[in-house]
């Protein structure tokens, strides 16, 4: 089986985490590792997720438990995933996610998703997604303990308020307020004792500078 590496991409809405993915993706940064991005914006539909903005501004809304559903969902395709492409175990099928596997395969040309079990190649798994609390964090830190594959974060710093301008140019926008109120309870990596092996990258440089940033990372 070839290296696995699991990077966990997070920032605030609009930061610039899926355009870094789409960088890295068009330039071929990795030419001996095939970059697999799973975009949680992917498998959560829109009323979920607008669920979830509601959660943070009020906890204890009532539909929290469906939100918190589908990120479970996704949690157990990531760790299927994993097994797989680390020949930890073979799996017949990918569990939670419907469509996982072929959401992921139009991201990538990595023909290992046809048969993961069988992966020879090596593969670095980016999550894409705010994951604004260590605790979001920390199940895939301990998932890839747990199978030995290396485990790295990227967080992109950016102000609300240059966040909020971005957003505002977006077609699928969130709330001002969930914006502010997500940068108020940011917990940027690195604050943790298991949070040694991350990169702050401040997503304000010039889109080149950025993905040279993250590359040099993700391949140390």
């Amino acid at each position: 089986m070839g290296e696995v590496k699991l990077i966990v991409l997070s920032g605030l809405p609009a930061c610039g985490k899926s355009t870094l993915c789409q960088e890295l993706a068009r330039r071929h940064c990795f030419p001996s590792s095939h970059l697999l991005v799973v975009c949680f914006d992917d498998f959560i539909s829109e009323s979920d997720l607008k669920v979830g903005q509601a959660a943070l501004l009020h906890a204890g809304a009532a539909d929290i438990v469906t939100w918190r559903a589908r990120r479970h969902e996704i949690y157990l395709a990531v760790d299927w995933l994993l097994r797989a492409l680390s020949g930890a175990e073979r799996v017949a099928a990918c569990p939670g996610v419907d469509g996982f596997l072929d959401r992921v395969a139009q991201q990538s040309r990595c023909l290992c998703l046809k048969s993961p079990g069988n992966a020879r190649c090596s593969h670095i798994v980016v999550l894409d997604d705010n994951m604004y609390y260590s605790s979001m964090r920390f199940p895939y830190f301990a998932l890839a303990r747990q199978m030995s594959v290396a485990f790295g974060q990227l967080y992109l710093h950016v102000s609300d308020q240059v966040a909020g301008e971005r957003n505002r140019e977006r077609q699928s926008s969130v709330t001002e307020s969930t914006i502010a109120h997500m940068c108020s309870k940011m917990e940027v990596p690195g604050a943790k004792a298991w949070e040694t092996c991350c990169c702050v990258i401040d997503s304000t440089q010039s889109r080149s500078d950025i993905v040279s940033a993250a590359v040099r990372f993700i391949d140390t």
